[in-house]
């Protein structure tokens, strides 16, 4: 099953963000202007359709059911019940059967019994790390394990920068395309003074090179 830009994108209007989000969690919803950027490159590059496709964080969905309309297989995962029970409420209501599997899981402790031996695409939008600093690298280091190609937004800065292309370097992953975008957060806390906050983000393509393994 694959879909024209304006289907996927009336689909994802029609997934909601994030209703209980966690502070702790960083639980941002990826607005979907930005998830289709992401969807629409791996698109380009390849690493959609008839593609496995890992969903680190996946929240309610937009990223899961933007690639799964694109014609992949989907594992999308989450440490939040809630946000996955909303996620496949949206999923039995498909007139379409999608290929989505949901599992509740920790990135730590990732509650899969096997790692497929062939290599995949993972498209994440993990914690920035700011309330739990170095938490965005736990994801993206299961993401080097999971995948051949790895698609992740992290905030835009020169010290993240560096420090992803090294871990990156490190478990055999090169730095293939990097775009900088703003990714709009809505007031959701007590302290948010504004109603809307603009963060600069990064769009990342990274992937394996040849022969390489990760260190774990």
């Amino acid at each position: 099953m694959r879909l024209s830009k304006e289907r996927i994108l009336d689909f994802l209007e029609g997934v909601p963000p994030i209703d209980r989000p966690n502070r702790a969690l960083e639980q941002y919803s990826t607005p979907r202007d930005l998830a289709w950027n992401m969807i629409n490159l791996a698109c380009v590059k390849g690493d959609i359709s008839g593609k496995i496709v890992w969903d680190l964080g996946c929240g309610t969905g937009v990223l899961t059911f933007g690639v799964a309309l694109m014609g992949a297989k989907v594992i999308a995962l989450d440490i939040d019940l809630h946000s996955l029970l909303v996620a496949k409420r949206i999923f039995r209501s498909c007139v379409s059967e999608l290929p989505i599997q949901f599992i509740v899981s920790s990135v730590e402790f990732p509650a899969v019994k096997s790692i497929p031996n062939i290599r995949s695409t993972v498209i994440m939008n993990p914690p920035f790390g700011t309330r739990r600093k170095g938490i965005d690298i736990v994801f993206l280091k299961l993401a080097f394990r999971l995948g051949n190609v790895v698609y992740s937004f992290h905030k835009s800065n020169q010290p993240t920068r560096d420090l992803i292309r090294q871990i990156a370097s490190e478990n055999g992953f090169n730095v293939d395309h990097l775009k900088e975008m703003t990714f709009p957060i809505p007031k959701m806390f007590e302290s948010h003074q504004r109603e809307m906050f603009p963060v600069a983000v990064d769009l990342y393509r990274l992937i394996r090179l040849q022969d390489s393994k990760c260190k774990f």
